[in-house]
């Protein structure tokens, strides 16, 4: 278990001028290397710091903050062949499993294997204060914490919502009932943050008679498995990645344009694309539809909704 420190502060003295780029310092690399030296390359090793190593889907590799090179870390593990590891910073959530590092010269790495934890305040230390009840990020994920299983060289991972039970996995709309505007859901903001909450809107601006089930799965990645029922018939479903998480939009992001002009509040939080929205067609406007989601280490949960 190595926790390496990516943060390198870069204070000022002044709240105005603190900072932090991301990445290691010279001194750190030479001792991971040198520590890693005495470690028979089979061993099991998990890595953990605060920014990640990857963006969603493995899209670069420099990390969100684009000032660390990943290859400075991969490059210290790339002849080991068991490694874990593990980020946060984002404050949404996603896994890089298997990925392959995009746009990276380093073919004889291996695979990445990175979870990102999300965060245990969800939306950057807002989310349970304007909502307590509700700790959501703001791709829709809910706030929580990962857990590792391990038996011998064996690891489980997966993620725990706060305040729920430990197979709470996914979360269902039904699209006939999304109709978002501001006039409905920020009475109370003035027109440049309407104008702004609009923005986001989307397709949910419109009602919807397509009788389509969206089916959101946070921390969905290669292993994972759904099943979309309409009675005893088999639904399709597809992937997308370019949808907000509704909730999101109505609840945490709504109060804080109700109280934005009252100058409590600005509009800093707007809404993210999840990536792990799944959409299925339903034949009707009233049909119960099951749906069951299972991940990799068998764990599931199953939801009926009667429309």
């Amino acid at each position: 278990y190595i926790s390496l420190d990516n943060v390198i502060t870069k204070n000022g003295g002044t709240i105005e001028t603190r900072g932090y780029n991301c990445g290691l310092t010279d001194q750190m690399v030479a001792w991971l290397k040198n520590d890693l030296a005495l470690v028979d390359k089979s061993t099991p090793i998990v890595v953990t710091m605060h920014i990640p190593l990857l963006n969603r889907k493995a899209k670069t590799y420099s990390s969100a903050d684009g000032d660390m090179q990943t290859y400075q870390i991969i490059d210290a593990f790339k002849e080991y062949t068991d490694v874990t590891y593990f980020s946060a910073h984002s404050h949404t959530l996603y896994s890089n499993v298997n990925e392959k590092v995009f746009n990276c010269n380093y073919l004889s790495y291996q695979p990445i294997k990175e979870y990102n934890v999300g965060a245990g305040c969800a939306d950057f230390w807002g989310s349970g204060y304007v909502n307590p009840d509700l700790l959501i990020s703001r791709d829709g994920s809910p706030g929580g914490y990962r857990i590792m299983k391990v038996n011998g060289k064996a690891k489980q991972v997966s993620y725990k919502a706060t305040g729920k039970v430990y197979d709470y996995m996914f979360r269902v709309y039904d699209r006939n009932s999304i109709h978002i505007t501001s006039a409905k859901y920020i009475p109370n903001a003035g027109p440049n943050h309407r104008a702004e909450y609009e923005k986001y809107l989307d397709e949910y601006a419109n009602a919807s008679t397509a009788n389509n089930i969206y089916i959101m799965v946070w921390d969905w990645h290669d292993g994972w498995n759904i099943s979309v029922k309409e009675g005893t018939k088999n639904l399709d479903y597809y992937q997308c990645s370019d949808y907000r998480d509704p909730l999101y939009m109505i609840s945490s992001m709504v109060t804080r344009c109700n109280k934005a002009d009252s100058g409590e509040f600005t509009l800093d939080m707007t809404p993210l694309y999840s990536g792990n929205m799944f959409i299925a067609k339903a034949s009707s406007a009233t049909s119960t539809v099951t749906i069951t989601v299972t991940d990799p280490n068998g764990r599931s949960q199953t939801q009926v909704i009667k429309r």
